[in-house]
């Protein structure tokens, strides 16, 4: 305690203790009034980023993941080069790219019909196809087939030397089944052999129509894909061989297991008939022992007729 002050008279006195002022209360920085302004203000940013990124969107689809798609294009272990690319592939495409007089190597995709479809052929009575003229390898040229094609569905009944199959053709396809009609009623498929049989997991294939047997022979025209939309390659199914876009020759095979080729191949027509054969030269393999390579027994077409 502070020494006592003396005062005039001797008495004493304590020293009164100074006045402090009462602390005044700080404000508080966030008044419940403030709270509650914040938290509703939160809620409405969380809610409005919740609707923009479809988390209540009550159909929402989910992005599928490049993982998830299947990859058909992938070569088998085992499968050959190709001859006209020197790369190995699991596709059915070994009709040698033809040269051409025309400005372009090959039809451009506008030479296609316009109709493209069962339903769209039903009710036209004729197609006007483009078939290009191209000169060198193997080919056997009998001449160009008639431009204008008629859609319908037509038989084909393809015998060979280990059976016979019947394919019905596609009307979706005209002028392929036009061409693939003209090429048999100048017997050019007659006595020509099967030079391919592709057996791997998800790609089958018996494949024929090359007078040379070499995988390169051709009829000396080429014309444009059709029927690619939405193409799948179940078994039995027939389809031409190419060798790119726009490629078509005479080259054709047929599918013996469901099969995932990518959508490049024209399907133009389905077996009816004759499964067992195809089975039969499956089973048997390749000259080769691989899952790709000619058949080890051969496989000649005798005859190729349309009906």
């Amino acid at each position: 305690m502070a020494a006592p002050v003396q005062r005039k008279g001797g008495s004493t006195r304590r020293p009164r203790a100074p006045r402090v002022a009462p602390a005044q209360k700080k404000k508080g920085a966030f008044t419940p009034g403030v709270i509650a302004t914040l938290l509703v203000l939160v809620l409405l940013g969380t809610t409005a980023v919740l609707v923009g990124s479809g988390a209540f969107t009550k159909n929402a689809t989910p992005v599928a993941s490049p993982s998830n798609t299947p990859a058909p294009s992938a070569s088998p272990s085992g499968t050959p080069a190709s001859p006209e690319s020197g790369t190995a592939t699991n596709a059915p495409a070994t009709d040698a790219t033809p040269a051409t007089n025309a400005p372009s190597a090959s039809p451009s995709a506008s030479s296609t019909p316009t109709a493209t479809s069962s339903a769209a052929t039903t009710n036209i009575s004729s197609v006007n196809c483009t078939y290009t003229r191209s000169t060198g390898g193997n080919e056997k040229f009998t001449g160009l087939p008639p431009v204008k094609a008629i859609p319908g569905t037509k038989t084909a009944t393809v015998v060979t030397n280990r059976g016979t199959i019947v394919a019905q053709l596609n009307a979706s396809a005209p002028c392929t089944v036009n061409s693939f009609s003209f090429l048999a009623s100048k017997n050019y498929f007659d006595a020509t052999k099967c030079h391919r049989l592709l057996n791997a997991p998800g790609f089958t294939a018996l494949q024929c129509g090359d007078p040379s047997a070499t995988g390169s022979g051709g009829p000396g025209y080429a014309f444009a894909d059709e029927n690619l939309a939405g193409a799948t390659y179940p078994r039995g199914t027939l389809a031409m061989a190419n060798a790119g876009a726009g490629t078509n020759g005479s080259q054709f095979f047929f599918v013996f297991k469901d099969s995932q080729f990518s959508p490049n191949y024209t399907p133009f027509g389905k077996v009816i008939s004759g499964l067992d054969v195809l089975d039969a030269i499956a089973a048997e393999g390749t000259d080769n022992g691989q899952s790709d390579g000619a058949p080890k027994k051969t496989v000649t077409l005798s005859s190729v007729r349309i009906r």
